[in-house]
């Protein structure tokens, strides 16, 4: 199991934190091992929080976590606000 998340950014949630993931990830061919443990917890939370605030899905797993390894409640949340006060992803 990875270690809980803990947010050394000092953004997030935030579209620059977003992006940059994104970015990061891109930048890597797509590969996980591109982004750090504390990358993905933010990564995976942005994916939980769209799902709850756009689909009402409260699901603690989605197809790029099957085993719901990488979802943190309190993340979601924070993520779900975020998108709530009508920021895209």
């Amino acid at each position: 199991m990875p270690q809980r998340p803990t947010d050394t950014t000092g953004m997030f949630p935030s579209t620059k934190d977003l992006r940059g993931l994104r970015q990061k990830l891109k930048n890597g061919g797509y590969h996980w091992t591109s982004l750090t443990d504390a990358e993905r917890w933010r990564y995976h939370a942005y994916d939980y929080g769209f799902r709850q605030a756009h689909f009402n899905d409260r699901s603690r797993f989605y197809p790029l976590d099957p085993d719901g390894r990488w979802y943190d409640e309190h993340y979601a949340k924070q993520t779900e606000r975020f998108y709530r006060q009508g920021m895209r992803p």
